[in-house]
């Protein structure tokens, strides 16, 4: 069975949604050379519409974990060009993989396919951010997994694929993004 045989399993967070609750505006806009920037201190995100629907809701789900730990110190120091970014970057992708790839959800999914490149598209999530999750289960979360299933996909780490969009950071609060954002709502 694979992914075209049956619906997409939907994300339980629609990160748009999210954006709306927290008071953070979304544009999908045209950008050039990234898939898409963010501002915390506009408040603002800016997503390609070279984008699928898909990788757009994760770019927002990513832009959202910024403005999270964007007050942490580990935040405050890479916005800051004084931590390491990358360290930041990872954090960021573990709370977006389990955000948006619930266990139950995993659970169904892995037990729907025995693809790796099905299960993503059943749970409407790329397969780097598919591979994140499963690499940094935590025991506890592999318990609650029907195993069987997960030795079926045949994944392990050594199998990660590649960040497929890239994450554009802030410029030092410019009131630029809500300016660009303020321009496409008209």
């Amino acid at each position: 069975m694979t992914a075209q045989d049956f619906d997409v399993l939907p994300s339980a967070y629609n990160a748009f949604e999210e954006a709306f609750k927290q008071g953070i505006k979304v544009a999908i806009v045209h950008l050039n050379n990234q898939d898409w920037n963010w501002s915390h201190r506009d408040r603002g995100i800016l997503v390609s519409k070279a984008l699928d629907h898909r990788a757009r809701n994760e770019a927002v789900a990513h832009c959202i974990a910024h403005f999270d730990l964007s007050s942490s110190r580990k935040g405050q120091e890479a916005l800051k060009w004084v931590g390491w970014r990358g360290r930041l970057e990872m954090d960021i992708h573990s709370m977006v993989a389990g955000r948006m790839i619930s266990l139950p959800a995993l659970s169904d999914a892995i037990s729907l396919s025995e693809d790796f490149v099905d299960v993503a598209a059943c749970l409407g999530v790329s397969e780097f951010l598919l591979s994140w999750r499963l690499q940094y289960l935590t025991d506890d979360e592999i318990g609650e997994l029907p195993v069987h299933a997960l030795n079926r996909l045949q994944w392990g780490p050594s199998h990660d694929t590649v960040v497929p969009t890239g994450c554009g950071w802030p410029p030092p609060g410019t009131g630029d993004m809500y300016l660009q954002i303020a321009k496409h709502q008209l």
